[in-house]
């Protein structure tokens, strides 16, 4: 089966959150697949000037090369019928887009990945609106197009599969599969020596801190993270919250200013994007994973976080329940203070972190990329 792979842009691969992270596991297992050949469709000026920086799954691909700029040619694939992607891979069986962008297509059949549907959710608080309207717009049209061309619509939760089936009711199930998400080979991993080098680059001490993903944003749960670090300097603790993530609403930019000149006087650190071997590192010695995020369409730091043995406490909302089922400890976003006390039963006990360790590291088995691309093909094969 030939399969050309497009998405745009290639630099959002460099430091991949989410999205990116399923685009190189899917890309990497299809490039690797017996009886699979794979392509990648580009941009010519736009690959060659990303491709010293590319990963290594995308690198190692075939590539057929679009004309024109990158910017212009995504914008005549994805919103006018004028040009269709396939016409520089014509004998291809299937266009495979593993994000929201339903390229025009001709001959060959097209499949994309839905990640989650939130700039639709009207009922997320506090959120909806902040996106503006000339944003849910066009995710609304994009939306309408993935449902009305694509052959095959690939959610990577039931979660995600079951509000796109209740936002577009006329959008026959059948053509809706979930594949899921996986988590690296990296993060599957033990304390061992040679991680102090790490943990003091990042100034935190083992058993001394705990993880947050996602940045200051409100859906990430910022404003519990911070009624945290404000609770824990009022105390006078030891401990620190360190924040991945490099984006941050703007309505936090003043704090974010404000703890960069604080420096390590906050609990609060923000240490922006961080590797994915530093981040397993920060992960196996953290005393554990908190996610209060108010929507998730699937939550691959939960998963990435299990395998590194770290207990994720959770805000069990959107697709958390489904992803960690009984591995982690459910606490409402709305209550910083059950987040504090949970945070310190896992400092204090260690017989009850020990147990969810063991649980996370078992929940985390069942979310490989290799059983994510076999899902992929087999739904590509029987459609």
């Amino acid at each position: 089966m030939k399969i050309a792979i497009y998405f745009s842009p290639l630099g959002r691969t460099f430091k991949p959150t989410g999205v990116g992270r399923h685009i190189l596991g899917m890309t990497a297992q299809l490039g690797s697949m017996e009886g699979i050949e794979a392509t990648l469709v580009a941009g010519r000026s736009a690959y060659q000037k990303a491709k010293p920086n590319l990963p290594q799954e995308l690198a190692r691909l075939p590539v057929k090369f679009l004309p024109g700029p990158q910017a212009i040619m995504r914008k005549v694939l994805l919103y006018t019928p004028l040009v269709s992607l396939d016409r520089w891979v014509p004998s291809v069986d299937w266009v495979y887009c593993p994000k929201e962008q339903p390229v025009t297509v001709r001959r060959a059949r097209l499949a994309v990945t839905v990640h989650d549907v939130l700039p639709l959710e009207k009922e997320v608080p506090g959120y909806w609106r902040r996106l503006g309207l000339g944003y849910r717009l066009r995710w609304r049209w994009t939306m309408h197009r993935i449902v009305k061309r694509a052959d095959l619509i690939l959610a990577v939760s039931e979660f995600t599969k079951q509000r796109l089936l209740a936002l577009f009711p006329e959008m026959d199930p059948a053509r809706v599969v979930v594949v899921g998400n996986g988590v690296g080979d990296v993060f599957f991993r033990q304390p061992r020596s040679g991680d102090d080098e790490v943990l003091l680059k990042y100034g935190v001490k083992p058993g001394k801190y705990v993880v947050v993903s996602g940045g200051l944003q409100f859906r990430k749960g910022a404003d519990v993270v911070l009624k945290l670090a404000d609770e824990w300097k009022r105390r006078g603790t030891d401990l620190a919250i360190v924040m991945t993530g490099r984006r941050h609403d703007s309505f936090y930019m003043p704090v974010v200013r404000e703890l960069n000149r604080q420096g390590s006087s906050y609990p609060l650190r923000l240490v922006g994007y961080v590797p994915d071997g530093d981040l397993a590192v920060l992960l196996s010695h953290a005393i554990c994973l908190i996610f209060p995020s108010v929507y998730e369409g699937f939550g691959i730091p939960a998963v990435e976080a299990m395998a590194a043995g770290t207990p994720v406490v959770f805000n069990p909302v959107a697709a958390l329940p489904e992803v960690i089922d009984e591995a982690g400890i459910p606490v409402p976003a709305n209550a910083p203070e059950e987040f504090d006390r949970v945070i310190q039963q896992l400092a204090d006990q260690p017989k009850l972190r020990e147990r969810y360790i063991a649980a996370g590291r078992e929940r985390a088995k069942d979310f490989t990329w290799q059983i994510c691309a076999r899902r992929l093909v087999t739904a590509l094969r029987s459609s």
